[in-house]
């Protein structure tokens, strides 16, 4: 009986985990570091994929925002030159990120998109990744993304970071109550004209543990072993 006992315990103890480790581990977000759809080979102002206005990313991006800009897949393999001297634009994670600035680079309030599925109710974790880099050709002192979810601002994320050699990254995270079964995750160019580059990259939303409710198969797991431990409960009071 003892047996009994400490399997239904590990089986409800299995269910809260399985939860708990799925919604920890699970990025909700398809293409985040923008590998899918291979730009390159590289060089200096050689390497771009460029994306207009209702164009679609592969992997589950929309090009969003002033139909006046664009955004541009970047490679890690892509430089450029300021007085002569190579600047570099390594990715953050993989190979590749996107400028939000683009080829057009003209301040227009354009983004990218992508819409994911959700619980209403449940909390979430965007986390993403800013670059910014300062030389004499773009001197771009900051780079700055407005963070929209389901159209409506959730943050504006500001890198100060930057040096005149290679792009600099700066992590955000930040979290949002889900309002639906699904959910839209945007980015918007926030920096003025000729700044160069307002790279993102790493992009990934996971649910937060605690989920209002679990599925079905484990309800029916739980209640199994609700329903074990009561039993032999029972059995130990008849005895007595």
């Amino acid at each position: 009986m003892h047996a009994i006992a400490k399997a239904a315990g590990f089986a409800v103890l299995a269910v809260l985990g399985s939860q708990s480790a799925r919604a920890d581990q699970l990025n909700l977000i398809n293409n985040g570091s923008f590998e899918i759809s291979i730009a390159g080979p590289g060089g200096v102002n050689t390497g771009y994929l460029t994306y207009s206005v209702g164009q679609t990313i592969s992997g589950g991006w929309v090009v969003v925002g002033d139909p006046n800009g664009n955004v541009a897949i970047t490679p890690d393999t892509e430089s450029s030159l300021d007085g002569g001297a190579s600047i570099t634009l390594p990715a953050e994670d993989g190979h590749q990120w996107l400028d939000l600035t683009g080829t057009s680079d003209n301040g227009a309030a354009t983004g990218i998109s992508q819409t994911i599925a959700t619980v209403a109710g449940a909390s979430y974790t965007l986390s993403f990744w800013l670059s910014n880099i300062d030389y004499s050709t773009y001197p771009g002192t900051f780079s700055s993304t407005v963070v929209e979810v389901n159209n409506g601002p959730l943050i504006t994320a500001t890198n100060t970071q930057a040096t005149g050699s290679a792009l600099q990254w700066q992590n955000f995270v930040v979290s949002f109550i889900a309002s639906g079964t699904s959910s839209s995750i945007a980015f918007i160019d926030n920096v003025p004209s000729a700044h160069g580059v307002n790279g993102i990259d790493n992009v990934s939303v996971t649910a937060n543990a605690t989920q209002p409710a679990p599925e079905p198969s484990s309800i029916a797991v739980l209640a199994l072993g609700i329903a074990a431990l009561a039993a032999l409960r029972f059995r130990h009071r008849a005895k007595a």
